[in-house]
């Protein structure tokens, strides 16, 4: 089930107050399919995922891979109806409204926290 997790940077500021933890294999292979519009608030993680698609997407999206330690690795906007290639040691994807990952500081070497399911 999806819960809901502020994301923060590591010096304690929120990123994205309205975070949504995907964790079962329906809900992240749903992903934003079908949304119409993203908040600027709004922001999607994907514990152990390595890579997503924009199959069946109506709006570009940002896609920011984190490592094992959640620190940033790569961050890219990816328009409707694509496959992006998947960038080496990705163990997270954050997935937010196009143009949002840099307003929000989700940059190259930026680290992530938010609230892991059972550490409440």
């Amino acid at each position: 089930m999806p819960y809901p997790s502020a994301i923060f940077h590591e010096n304690g500021a929120v990123a994205f107050e309205r975070g949504t933890v995907l964790t079962s294999f329906a809900e992240r292979a749903r992903g934003l399919i079908g949304k119409r519009s993203i908040g600027p608030d709004e922001a999607w993680v994907f514990p152990r995922c390595r890579s997503v698609h924009t199959w069946l997407m109506r709006v570009p999206i940002d896609v920011a891979c984190l490592d094992c330690r959640k620190r940033v690795i790569s961050v890219r906007t990816v328009p409707p109806w694509r496959l992006p290639h998947g960038t080496s040691g990705t163990t997270t994807v954050i997935e937010t409204g196009a143009g949002q990952a840099a307003a929000h500081g989700i940059v190259e070497g930026a680290t992530l926290a938010w609230k892991e399911l059972g550490f409440v």
